[in-house]
């Protein structure tokens, strides 16, 4: 999450936005914090992650926000403090997502893994900000910024599990419900990696677990 794209600041002043996407406990936590904006995203990001890792079992699951209750452990306090990340759990229609939020001066990153709390600790990630040109404008677009993603993912999957990079896809396949969540492959073949990707205005990200 982008927290500089004009569009993420003030948020938490859009009441009919926090009433459509959050439950009145996370909306309580909101309205008394003293930084609201990063709050927001913070469970916003959350949420993502919660769908997201619930998905890849459950097509059919829905991405109904309010359907993906984030409670994060003491987030006031974690805010005055400065800390660099938070943790917590979502609840979703299926099992609980374990998730641990970093945060950057102007990024936020959501991890999480389903049912196993102990796994999260073992997550690989990366942040990467895209480089703009001297105009101020982006210099890659939504499809390369996609590509751009992989690349940095590929590169260190390749040094995790140290094959050469060239053997290495990482593959979204076409489902039934249009294309599926990202998928990698060494020389061809599926390996057990369970890998996200996203990006977001200025940032590239990825995570995995092998």
């Amino acid at each position: 999450m982008d927290l500089t794209d004009p569009q993420a600041r003030g948020k938490s002043r859009d009441t009919r936005f926090i009433d459509r996407v959050f439950s009145e406990c996370e909306r309580q936590q909101i309205l008394n914090c003293s930084e609201p904006d990063f709050l927001l995203w913070s469970l916003w990001a959350g949420k993502e992650t919660g769908y997201k890792a619930i998905c890849k079992a459950n097509a059919d699951v829905t991405a109904a926000p309010r359907r993906y209750e984030v409670r994060l452990n003491t987030p006031e306090k974690i805010v005055k403090e400065n800390r660099s990340f938070m943790s917590g759990v979502v609840e979703t229609p299926y099992d609980p997502v374990f998730i641990r939020i970093f945060a950057g001066n102007d990024y936020i990153h959501c991890i999480g893994i389903a049912g196993r709390s102990g796994a999260i600790d073992s997550v690989i990630r990366g942040v990467q900000k895209i480089k703009k040109t001297q105009g101020g404008a982006i210099r890659y677009s939504p499809d390369a910024a996609s590509v751009r993603v992989r690349e940095l993912a590929k590169r260190r999957i390749s040094s995790h599990l140290k094959q050469d990079i060239e053997d290495i896809d990482i593959l979204r396949l076409k489902g039934p419900h249009g294309l599926g969540p990202p998928i990698v492959s060494i020389k061809g073949n599926k390996v057990l990696v369970n890998i996200s990707l996203s990006h977001d205005g200025n940032f590239v990200s990825y995570a995995f677990l092998s």
